[in-house]
């Protein structure tokens, strides 16, 4: 409750204190000065407080817009509960556009979340839907790899087909099972 009160005082998102812990903080600090990576992936705007002082290359996945999210709650609170929703709103929308710069690449799942952010540069979020980017991959060529591997090998493919539904372009295979050989080792 400690950092709720003080990102409270800073005028900063309360959810921003909620998820911060001085503790993860440090060793994340720790981490960074002893692997010292290339680049660091932040995803929420609400975790961007770990992240946004590391001069480093930094990526911040958005996923949603939260402000736009605790708008419409504001909306839809009870008369009691509007300053706290409202003000929750104006922090998170002030938030996202200070952080922006803190940033060297910028991604979210839709255009119609990046074109709900008001930040003046939106079109320099990279919109990568549901989180893949679909055109970093040729999945068929990597599928026929993998089934490849597995039968030389002995081995089975656990293979997740949640996002299948969300695949829309015509040339990225729906299922494992459109390799030749995958039904002789995916499950």
């Amino acid at each position: 409750m400690a950092n709720v009160f003080s990102f409270w005082l800073k005028g900063l998102p309360i959810q921003c204190g909620y998820f911060f812990r001085k503790r993860a903080f440090r060793g994340l600090q720790s981490f960074v000065q002893k692997i010292q990576p290339d680049k660091i992936y932040c995803q929420l705007v609400r975790t961007a407080e770990y992240v946004k002082s590391f001069p480093l290359n930094k990526t911040i996945d958005y996923q949603d817009v939260l402000s736009k999210g605790m708008f419409r709650r504001y909306q839809k609170a009870p008369f009691y509960a509007k300053p706290f929703f409202k003000l929750e709103y104006k922090r998170l929308l002030n938030y996202e556009a200070q952080s922006f710069s803190c940033f060297n690449h910028h991604t979210i799942i839709t255009t119609m979340d990046r074109d709900l952010m008001s930040i003046k540069e939106k079109e320099k979020i990279v919109i990568v839907r549901n989180g893949v980017d679909l055109s970093k991959f040729k999945y068929e060529a990597q599928l026929k790899e993998w089934v490849d591997y597995a039968i030389a090998n002995d081995a089975v493919i656990l293979y997740d087909a949640a996002y299948e539904a969300y695949i829309k372009e015509a040339d990225v295979p729906h299922s494992i099972y459109e390799c030749d050989g995958a039904k002789t080792c995916a499950i």
